[in-house]
């Protein structure tokens, strides 16, 4: 081999050494970014999901004191029978005397 052509040998390992140390870079760069895009991506995601958490408890919290308040309600149902009958019995009282 010649000096000439080692010379273009070594050059041409050269462009390509650049042209993969660049390539490097770029996608260094572009995983720098696809990263950060990521991050900020998922920051609003989070946000959204503790809302979410948050309502939910909200929710059930609401739908547990709409059943206290249902019991509360069939509560005073099963207890008005006897207490319709408490009052005609002492109405009944009343005309008797």
């Amino acid at each position: 081999m010649s000096n000439e052509e080692l010379q273009k040998l070594v050059e041409s390992n050269s462009k390509s050494i650049q042209a993969l140390t660049d390539a490097i870079t770029a996608d260094r760069e572009e995983l720098k970014q696809f990263k950060r895009q990521w991050r900020q991506d998922r920051r609003p995601v989070f946000e959204w999901m503790s809302r979410l958490a948050a309502a939910e408890a909200d929710f059930y919290e609401a739908q547990a004191e709409h059943y206290n308040i249902l019991e509360k309600i069939e509560e005073k149902q099963a207890q008005m029978p006897s207490q319709i009958l408490d009052i005609l019995a002492q109405l009944a009282r009343k005309d008797e005397q």
